[in-house]
């Protein structure tokens, strides 16, 4: 019998054979999932810390375009990943990580942008997601979690050096990063383990004292030296982790001394031709423009400004005009020309804005802006952040409100709920003013004297044309105030516009619709007359036409969002004030009673009405004026009938849905209870 497998014993050896055969494509299989898996830890905890350290030197993130993840595409099972993240409509939205910001030039994953092959970034939780993840065992992984550090060789602490990354030790803040002509200081932070064996610098800048700010040494640089100006380098020499390093910065982006500029005039006729010098001081001189006009708006010369050639330009006699210098740092300097004839009664020019004399622009904070309220301040003193809370209790304040000259005939005008008003003296329904020329807008040379009296036509044709001309008017920045209420009514009182004072009413609009003495308006005009050489203004009660044109500037700033109610912005019944909502100092009065008192902690709900004192609610000041909508009627030279002149602001007890600062209420001529408001043309 020959010897040899059975086929029992051979089915059993196949069978075998095939089982170890499995196994080893499973084993290896694993290997090689085990190895993709390792290779993308690696690289995302080294993105990871890149990220993270780029993000330390410079607060903020190195990141390029939107991406959108659809949490649609993402199975149940691994949504838990982006538990931390906000979630929109399904949707999260990363920013993409710009690998050649932080170094990194070569990776496994993350090439191609165009799908879900990509690193991205939460800019809520600074976490690196990879979108496209990386599947093992039936597990998905996106991200850096303590599932994917338990079935890898990592660690969040490895160091990972299969890649070129810029790892930075010593990080250097500036405090700018522009260019910039204020002098540069640079915060240096070291890990707290390191030692620092030296820090130099050129320039002889100051090295401050070593303190412990978390788990860092951090050290001040040009703090206190005796030249803070110019630029300069840092050398920093320490050891760390038993290695000694030197690291370095250059401050580069301080600019040298502004340039200056300088011109002469030659007036030949009716021109004027312009000579300019430029000293650069040092700066390279990039681009030097000009404008016939007064122009603020340094984009605008970007684009726009007219490139001087052969160092002079002409313009008309009596113009306006502008030099614009900026240098290849990107600093900016602009001279505004006051011309000759102006000169009389406007001292400076502030972001386009004629400072009149007799007043100073405000410097402080909030307060030296065309586009958020310009105020001036009656006196020469200087304004700053320092004394500025003094200088609103002590001295008349104005805001400027800018027309434009293009934009008069068709800004300037008297509206209602954005809608004209038809310009008429005949009496009746419509609320009239002053009669004017349909093309221009301007005041005609004769009005019916039943109702306009010749002071009031001089006045307002003197008015037009200052605003034509200087393109804007000044108005009070608070309501009329005065010292005490027994100074109501009395025409030799002092009104000031200034905060913290006592609402004035007492005064009546005039003796008649056609005398516009003995009363408000003659007391107003008396504040600053067109015969008083100290200053180069000239004061009026405030026009409809003035009160329309600041509710248009509000709209087309977006100061406010609308005119037809102001309750939010406005003293009324309705509001209501906590502790923390009105500005130091300010008392309040009951309606129907006669005492002021301090606020203190007191609060007001919707139902109780306080007369405030001027100034008071801080949510009543829009582009820096105070109290147009409530707190009290307003007088303007508005007229409706023969009996009556309109009121405009509404009052601080009425309480109902039509409260808005565009209302015109009848005021009768011989009403005592209406405050008002100075208006300031230049002369």
């Amino acid at each position: 019998m020959k010897k040899g497998i059975s086929l029992v014993s051979l089915a059993i050896v196949i069978v075998i054979i095939i089982i170890l055969a499995g196994i080893v494509v499973i084993t290896g299989l694993n290997s090689a999932e085990v190895a993709t898996l390792n290779t993308f830890a690696l690289e995302i905890l080294n993105i990871q810390n890149a990220v993270d350290e780029y993000h330390f030197r410079y607060e903020k993130y190195p990141v390029g375009t939107d991406k959108i993840l659809s949490m649609s595409e993402i199975e149940t099972d691994f949504v838990d990943q982006f538990a931390d993240e906000t979630v929109v409509d399904e949707q999260i939205t990363f920013k993409m990580v710009d690998l050649a910001l932080i170094g990194i030039n070569d990776t496994e994953f993350g090439k191609n942008k165009t799908l879900n092959d990509v690193y991205v970034l939460s800019e809520k939780t600074g976490k690196v997601y990879y979108l496209a993840g990386v599947k093992y065992e039936e597990y998905i992984y996106y991200t850096l979690t303590d599932s994917l550090y338990s079935v890898t060789n990592i660690t969040d602490n490895t160091q990972v050096t299969s890649k070129d990354v810029k790892v930075y030790d010593v990080v250097f803040t500036p405090s700018s990063n522009t260019i910039t002509n204020e002098p540069i200081t640079v915060t240096v932070k070291i890990p707290k383990d390191a030692t620092i064996n030296s820090i130099t610098t050129t320039n002889s800048k100051s090295v401050g004292e070593e303190t412990l700010t978390g788990m860092y040494k951090q050290i001040e640089i040009n703090t206190t030296s005796e030249d803070k100006a110019g630029n300069y380098e840092i050398i920093v020499n320490y050891t760390y982790n038993n290695v000694t390093k030197t690291a370095e910065y250059e401050v580069e982006n301080y600019d040298a001394t502004l340039p200056t500029i300088t011109y002469l005039e030659e007036i030949e006729n009716n021109l004027k031709t312009v000579i300019v010098t430029i000293n650069n001081n040092g700066s390279e001189i990039k681009t030097v423009k000009y404008e016939e006009e007064n122009i603020s708006n340094t984009t605008y010369f970007k684009n726009y400004g007219k490139i001087l050639t052969n160092n002079q330009f002409v313009v008309e006699k009596d113009d306006y005009f502008t030099i614009y210098v900026e240098t290849t740092a990107g600093t900016i300097v602009t001279v505004n020309n006051i011309p000759e004839n102006l000169k009389a009664n406007v001292v400076d020019i502030v972001d386009g804005v004629p400072i009149p004399k007799g007043f100073t622009a405000s410097s402080a904070t909030g307060e030296n802006t065309k586009a958020g309220g310009l105020v001036i301040y009656e006196g020469t003193e200087e304004v700053t952040d320092e004394n500025v809370e003094k200088a609103r209790r002590e001295r008349n304040q104005y805001v400027w409100v800018p027309i434009a000259s293009e934009e008069f005939t068709t800004k300037f005008i008297r509206q209602n709920f954005g809608k004209n008003y038809t310009i008429t003296n005949t009496l009746g329904t419509e609320c009239w003013e002053i009669q004017l020329d349909t093309e221009t807008n301007m005041p005609l040379d004769e009005q019916d004297e039943s109702y306009v009296s010749s002071a009031t036509l001089a006045e307002a044709q003197a008015m037009y044309a200052s605003v034509k001309k200087y393109e804007g008017f000044y108005v009070a920045r608070y309501e009329a105030g005065v010292d005490n209420s027994t100074d109501f009514g009395n025409m030799q009182t002092n009104i000031y516009s200034v905060m913290g004072k006592i609402p004035c009413t007492g005064f009546i609009w005039g003796n008649s619709m056609s005398d516009d003495t003995g009363g408000v308006v003659e007391k107003v005009r008396k504040i600053y007359p067109a015969t008083n050489s100290n200053t180069g203004v000239v004061s009026t009660l405030i026009y409809g036409v003035q009160w329309d044109s600041i509710l248009q500037w509000w709209l087309d700033t977006k100061a406010v969002s609308t005119v037809k109610t102001s309750v939010d912005y406005g003293n009324y019944m309705s509001h209501v004030i906590n502790e923390g909502d009105l500005n130091e100092g300010s008392k309040y009065k009951l309606h129907g009673t006669t005492n002021f008192y301090d606020v203190g902690n007191n609060t007001k709900d919707g139902s109780t009405a306080w007369l405030l004192t001027t100034g008071a609610l801080k949510a009543a000041k829009v582009n820096n004026i105070y109290d147009m909508a409530g707190n009290e009627y307003e007088w303007t030279m508005e007229g409706r009938n023969q009996t009556t002149r309109n009121v405009r602001g509404r009052s601080y007890y009425v309480d109902d849905a039509s409260n808005h600062v565009v209302v015109r209420g009848k005021g009768t001529l011989s009403d005592k209870s209406y405050s008002f408001r100075v208006a300031l043309y230049i002369k």
